[in-house]
């Protein structure tokens, strides 16, 4: 079974991968789900039943460095600098152009539908 929900996942990021949405990949999607609920991977199956700790920070790191680089990358194309406030809720990206106006402009980029 485990060679079989393999082949059908590899089948399924390939479709998705090649941008192409037949009719039948939501129930491929659903079939596998329910094979991965019958047979867990084995790593999943014998894990210990206490994980190590959630690291909040060591999960934000990856993001936060893809981040100030797209920040940087922005700020040498547009010659303004950029700070970006993250809250619970909202995500707001202030332009700063490096003159006596503190802000140049801030827009909402995010917003927390729930």
């Amino acid at each position: 079974m485990q060679d079989i929900k393999k082949r059908l996942k590899k089948y399924i990021l390939y479709i998705i991968e090649s941008r192409s949405t037949p009719q039948i990949l939501p129930e491929l999607i659903r079939q596998y789900e329910v094979l991965d609920e019958k047979y867990p991977d084995f790593k999943e199956a014998t894990a210990p039943v206490e994980e190590a700790p959630f690291d909040f920070e060591d999960a934000l790191l990856p993001h936060v460095k893809a981040i100030t680089q797209a920040l940087k990358k922005q700020m040498t194309l547009t010659g303004s600098s950029f700070d970006l406030a993250i809250y619970s809720s909202c995500t707001v990206l202030n332009e700063i152009d490096n003159s006596s106006t503190p802000v140049k402009g801030a827009r909402v980029i995010y917003v927390d539908e729930e």
